[in-house]
Parts: structure tokens; C-alpha cells; sequence
């Protein structure tokens, strides 16, 4: 189980461990990202094949990470909760629902 223990512009800490690149938590693994301010189709479905109960898109600090509208959608139709926020927020939320439900997440962290 993973645990987001601080972000701050730049950087995000899980499990003791300091990313300085967004990031995707897994069920098992976080893998750096590379820096882009879209998530891709197949970012998405990479998460989503998961089989999460809960994916969480960490926006970055000014909210500038554009998560489509359509993924809502599909995540509902999958029984899948989507939340979007900005990365602060979606630490929270993220440590929030990870103790209690399988969750995954895709974390920008800078603007």
C-alpha cells in the first residue's frame, strides 16, 4: 500500500521515496512520468485497467494537468470513482481512499 507522505512544487514524497517528476501510483509500483500537461488516452486505460475503485488525477499546484471530460464517463461506466483535484488536494484525498479501497493516480507536480 502506498502513502503520499508531502508534495510540494517540484516534488512529491511516497513511502519515504522523493519523486522530482509526475508520477502514476499503481497497485503495486510508482513509475515517473514525463512531464506533460494532458493525460492521454492511454494513461487512462493504463490506470483504469487496474481495476481500481477509486482513480485519483493530482492537477498540479495551479490546476494546468487537462484530464478530458470523456474519462469521467468512461470511469463511471466502469464503476470506477474519478476525482479530479489539484495536487494538494489529491494527496488527500489519495491517502484518504488508499487505506480503505484500491486506488491508483496519476500526480503532476508542478503548475
Amino acid at each position: 500500500m502506498f502513502h503520499i507522505d508531502s508534495f510540494y512544487f517540484g516534488a512529491i514524497i511516497v513511502n519515504n521515496r522523493k519523486y522530482d517528476s509526475d508520477i502514476f501510483i499503481g497497485i503495486e509500483t510508482v513509475v515517473p512520468r514525463k512531464k506533460s500537461h494532458d493525460v492521454s488516452e492511454k494513461e487512462f486505460s493504463t490506470l483504469l485497467n487496474l481495476k481500481p475503485e477509486v482513480i485519483i488525477f493530482g492537477t498540479g499546484s495551479t490546476g494546468q494537468l487537462k484530464v478530458p471530460s470523456t474519462f469521467h464517463l468512461t470511469a463511471n461506466i466502469s464503476g470506477t470513482e474519478l476525482i479530479v483535484k489539484p495536487t494538494h488536494l489529491a494527496v488527500e484525498e489519495f491517502n484518504k481512499h488508499s487505506r480503505s479501497k484500491k486506488t491508483v493516480g496519476l500526480f503532476h507536480v508542478t503548475c
